[in-house]
């Protein structure tokens, strides 16, 4: 099947829209009427463009002084397409397409949708709201909704008098509705040539901060009415974004604005419209008392991301959807580049691995990932792709050419690439000729299978020792968690950096044939080698049991730079799923962590003590057998840390703190237990309330030893909140229990209380914490399937939520039920984040099997 074979004839093409809305908000519904500006390429009877869910009349075509009207409209449900035909054909050249839809806002979430929200009344109000990425455009008015057919966009609005109206550009013309006074016609500017997807409208009751660039772009931040103080964190950030991206691009911000709006229901994080920049309110509010440190962090790069966006994505943007990565890990690699620079106390760079790196890995061992450049054969088709191969590991493969290039000479070719492309549209073979250009390296040749084919290499390395050096031996082959080799020998170019004990000096490497040694100083007795310095290779490095010996004692000491003492731990956590080396040896490695400080570290250890703890928690003898390691590893930073910051403490510690807090709360150790509790208590009456930063551990260690009382506190916390960062706090942790009857409550509560957007988070949350809490989601969703289709249909939170009820299982029957309910579903195959469980529950299985035995032995022996 070919990706053409699901596109557009290009026989006609638009060059301009001239869009007129009138959005009704107490009918819920809007019309409109369309005058599309065409360039007939071949003399055509028919007209084939975009619409869905649109009751469209009154077409015709004016070509010259000839108008010509429509015989017939035909709608195709399944190409979400209309077919125009024409009672004369079509000359060569200009002509213009004239038509009026109508449609009801929906609910979905996508083209232009009602949202819900309190307004200052007390009161529930709507809003209309658009969201076209990936192809739902064509939901909100007849288009060529696909990314290559750029044109420029003229819209109308009429809409209640009374309301905020915004679009991508400023206004031109606002005026009194002639026919209705309570309703005012609101005209915007015309937009630069651009793709449909980018195209936004917002009606609704808003407010607003601002702050006018030296270079005379207007930035705004809207708020909800009455929390615009809300909005000045991100403005700042917004405003400095801009300056930083315009100076490393070279390239000024080509609008004349820049808006960035909060909307109540919005199935995804943030969507970067040009010059309207939409975002849940997660992702761009903060509230300088109630605001966590990590919160902040979150909207620092949320807004970087999208800003980056303005350039990569909006100015030059891809040919098709097989392209995303272009967009969305360029995109993440900037957002951290940019980041970085403003807030040089995140340490961005180092926890990079933890947000991105590290789980673009563990998505790509599998079998059923799929490469950064996946072959897109439908628009439908498009938001399964929206996950961490094309967001991390882009951004992680760029950070690995951004390293092997250098900053400077990247610098320049990014520059060249947006400078020749800018307006118009690219694929990955454009950046790499750019970045070949400044840099006369072979970028494609280094990086087209990085790119083109999924997963990633191991990489092999064992030592030998000669006279007076040491001969290090490199190897590689692509990498699967399931432990079996490549059949198809694939190769990368696989840019490796190598630091030893011997001297200062760095060694690289470009391993392009399957093998290579490269010659080093003699290692001496206590002498050792770190392979992939700096973690920037994209790949797994699987040391000989001599050199990983000798690098434990750096570990313990920690000699080596943090990055390295997370790679560590993270390699050898894959090299165990994989089979290749013990679980007994991974706990070795984790208790030499002891006297670790570095939250980055941390946030490793967390996630690969987790990773045991869930699934030790599926063999009986060996459930919770790990509270005792994890309570001394994390007990001695807790005590040097504290419940309260410590005067000049780093931002770091800041993160640490809480982290720590939930590892001792999740195992039951007492002192924090209890402290929680108290605290938790006094935070309910009001007499003491908890710090931002540790509210979501303390909520979640109460939660799982509570009891009703318990989860009535939590729901008040939730009803009672102003923010929508409390209420996620409090409505995630909820779930946190093992306990059956409260979970029926929780449930009870989240699907009867809780926005659409936000549900399959709280009930992913069960899932996360426990056994129980798992296949107690898992029944749920399979007796109220039907539900969950009306209310998410195909749309990319659908797609998340089949992920999230299939996992945090570890037996092969697990496997076989999950594979069986969704086979039986449809005639579409499974989706590819289920086929992604399927896989990790029949290798948890596996790992139980191969390693449980030697576990229950070395555990025994601590005791």
């Amino acid at each position: 099947m070919s990706t053409a074979s699901h596109l557009l004839p290009t026989t006609v093409l638009p060059s301009h829209y001239e869009i007129k809305l009138s959005i009704d908000l107490e009918k819920l519904c809007f019309s409109g009427d369309e005058a599309i500006q065409l360039q007939v390429k071949t003399p055509v009877q028919e007209i084939t463009l975009h619409s869905i869910d649109l009751a469209v009349s009154k077409v015709s075509v004016c070509q010259g002084e000839k108008c010509i009207i429509a015989t017939e409209v035909q709608h195709n449900t399944s190409s979400q397409s209309i077919i125009v035909k024409l009672a004369e054909e079509l000359s060569v050249g200009a002509a213009v397409l004239y038509l009026s839809f109508a449609a009801d806002l929906n609910t979905k979430m996508r083209g232009l949708y009602k949202s819900k929200y309190t307004g200052c009344d007390g009161g529930e109000h709507w809003m209309a709201v658009t969201q076209f990425e990936a192809a739902s455009a064509r939901r909100c008015f007849p288009c060529w909704d696909e990314p290559l057919h750029k044109a420029t966009f003229s819209l109308t609005l009429t809409v209640p008098a009374d309301r905020t109206t915004l679009s991508n550009m400023p206004e031109e013309k606002s005026e009194a509705d002639s026919s209705d006074s309570s309703r005012r016609v609101v005209k915007f500017k015309k937009t630069p040539i651009m793709s449909t997807y980018l195209v936004a409208v917002v009606v609704g009751e808003y407010e607003h901060v601002e702050k006018t660039l030296k270079s005379g772009v207007l930035v705004r931040v809207f708020t909800p009415k009455g929390r615009s103080t809300e909005g000045e964190f991100a403005l700042d950030v917004a405003c400095r974004s801009l300056d930083y991206y315009e100076d490393y691009f070279q390239i000024a911000y080509p609008l004349s604005k820049m808006d960035l709006i909060t909307v109540p229901d919005f199935s995804a994080g943030a969507m970067e419209n040009w010059g309207l920049v939409t975002y849940r309110e997660t992702f761009l509010l903060v509230d300088t008392v109630n605001s966590s440190a990590q919160h902040m962090q979150r909207v620092v790069q949320a807004v970087t991301h999208e800003l980056a966006h303005q350039w990569f994505g909006n100015l030059v943007t891809m040919q098709w959807w097989t392209h995303l990565w272009l967009n969305e890990g360029y995109a993440t690699f900037i957002e951290n580049l940019c980041a970085n620079h403003l807030f040089p106390e995140y340490q961005i760079w180092t926890q990079f691995l933890s947000h991105f790196f590290i789980p673009a890995l563990e998505l790509d061992c599998l079998d059923n990932t799929h490469p950064v450049e996946v072959e897109v054969y439908s628009s439908n088709d498009v938001d399964q792709i929206f996950d961490e191969i094309s967001y991390s590991k882009g951004a992680s493969v760029i950070r690995m050419l951004h390293r092997y290039l250098g900053e400077d000479t990247f610098r320049r070719g990014m520059t060249l690439y947006l400078q020749r492309h800018q307006y118009s549209n690219t694929c990955t073979e454009d950046l790499w000729r750019a970045l070949a250009e400044t840099s006369q390296k072979p970028v494609e040749k280094v990086m087209s299978a990085w790119t083109r084919l999924s997963g990633f290499p191991m990489v092999s390395v064992e030592a030998v020792q000669k006279d007076d050096s040491t001969v290090l031996s490199l190897s590689q082959s692509r990498f699967f968690l399931n432990g079996k080799k490549d059949s198809s020998n694939t190769l990368w170019a696989v840019p490796i950096d190598i630091v030893c004990s011997m001297n200062d000096k760095s060694y690289s490497v470009l391993l392009e044939d399957f093998s290579t040694t490269i010659v080093l100083p003699k290692l001496p007795e206590n002498g050792w080698i770190k392979v992939n310095s700096g973690a920037c290779g994209y790949y797994r490095t699987k040391y000989s049991e001599d050199l990983l010996r000798r690098l434990i004692p750096l570990v313990k000491s920690r000699s080596l730079s943090t990055i390295d003492r997370i790679n560590i731990l993270d390699d050898l956590l894959a090299m165990v799923k994989a089979g290749h080396s013990s679980t007994v040896q991974l706990l070795e490695l984790v208790q030499g962590y002891k006297a670790e400080e570095d939250y980055s570290v941390f946030i490793c250890l967390r996630n690969c003590l987790v990773t045991l703890v869930s699934l030790f928690n599926h063999e009986n003898e060996l459930k919770g057998s790990l509270s005792g390691i994890i309570c001394e590893l994390f007990a001695d930073i807790h005590s040097k840390l504290g419940w309260q910051p410590n005067l000049g403490e780093s931002y770091m510690d800041r993160l640490l703190r809480p982290l720590v807090i939930i590892m001792l709360g999740e195992n039951g150790y007492s002192p924090v237990v209890e402290k929680c509790k108290k605290d938790f208590a006094a935070h309910c009456l009001g007499t003491e309330i908890i710090p931002a930063d540790l509210r979501a551990c303390v909520y979640k260690t109460c939660m799982i030893t509570g009891d009703y009382a318990t989860l009535n506190d939590l729901i008040h916390v939730y009803k009672n909140a102003v923010a929508q960062e409390e209420r996620d706090r409090a409505s995630r942790c909820m779930a946190a229990t093992e306990n059956l009857d409260l979970l029926t409550k929780v449930f009870d509560f989240t699907m009867s209380e809780i926005r659409a957007q936000d549900i399959p988070f709280v009930l992913n949350f069960a899932a996360l914490n426990s056994a129980a809490g798992s296949r107690f989601l898992w029944e749920y969703f399979k007796a109220n399937h039907a539900k969950f289709v009306e209310m998410y249909e195909d749309s990319d939170l659908m797609i998340r939520l089949v992920k999230f009820v299939s996992c945090n299982f570890a037996t092969e029957a697990d496997a076989d039920e999950v594979d069986s309910f969704f086979s039986k579903l449809s005639a579409e195959p499974v989706p590819r984040g289920v086929q992604q469980n399927i896989e990790t529950i029949r290798l948890n299985a596996a790992w139980l099997a191969r390693d449980a035995d030697a576990v229950k032995d070395y555990l025994n022996k601590l005791q």
